[in-house]
């Protein structure tokens, strides 16, 4: 059996990038118990037309509220969008981009920059 610890840090990772899309937690609802209700039963508010398919699909694989079927750090890190951005960071430090190394604009955060400190 998993860490059922580690699928909360997963749903929590949810949270994290549906924020980081769209600057609003994806349960907010009118007040503080309707907010809870949502958490516990409702379906995150959806995300912007503007954010891609592969990214939509990652964030609410986060979000999914059964532990069982939500992705862990591993399958994750291994989906195709993820790969993708880990290759062409990787590509862009081998060639010496040393402002690629540094600031990233993932196609899934469209006018968004990442900094990493590498």
């Amino acid at each position: 059996m998993q860490d059922p610890t580690a699928k909360v840090d997963m749903w929590a990772l949810g949270i994290i990038l549906y924020q980081l899309l769209t600057l609003k937690h994806p349960f907010d609802r009118n007040d503080y118990a309707q907010t809870i209700v949502s958490i516990k039963d409702l379906a995150p508010q959806p995300l912007p037309e503007d954010i891609s398919a592969e990214t939509k699909q990652i964030v609410m694989m986060l979000l999914d509220k059964n532990p069982l079927t939500r992705p862990d750090a591993d399958t994750l890190l291994h989906t195709e969008e993820v790969q993708k951005h880990i290759r062409l960071l990787i590509s862009k430090i081998r060639e010496g981009d040393t402002k690629m190394a540094y600031e990233i604009k993932m196609q899934f955060l469209p006018g968004k920059l990442i900094y990493l400190h590498l």
